[in-house]
């Protein structure tokens, strides 16, 4: 199923593989419904082409989409997917910076005319 949404990655880690060796666990947030994500991308795979850019730059921050969820696996993104790679910045706080002021603008949309508005 393919989600539309955009992702910033928050962390690339490497760990060991259940079926042996090590895999990179690339952590990602989804923008517009704030839930977390998850995706294992195995070297041996094929699929590891479709992740190379991002993850041969792990301290880099990385907005992407076109991802599809495993199915029946609840925020578990399939490896398989072809992430488009939406914006990159060496410093991932320039990122998450823009995501915070994103969200910080929904919020205050989301709570306008709120009985807590006029004590403000």
């Amino acid at each position: 199923m393919a989600i539309n949404q955009p992702y910033v990655i928050l962390e690339q880690r490497e760990i060991g593989s259940k079926y042996g060796g090590t895999v990179i666990r690339i952590t990602m947030v989804g923008i517009k419904d704030r839930n977390q994500y998850t995706t294992y991308v195995d070297h041996r795979n094929r699929n590891h082409a479709f992740w190379d850019h991002i993850t041969r730059n792990p301290h880099h921050g990385f907005v992407i989409r076109g991802l599809k969820l495993k199915k029946n696996k609840d925020f578990l993104v399939s490896a398989d997917s072809r992430p488009i790679i939406e914006w990159q910045h060496d410093n991932p706080e320039v990122i998450f910076g823009q995501l915070k002021d994103i969200w910080d603008e929904e919020d205050r949309k989301a709570s306008a005319g709120t009985f807590r508005d006029l004590f403000n």
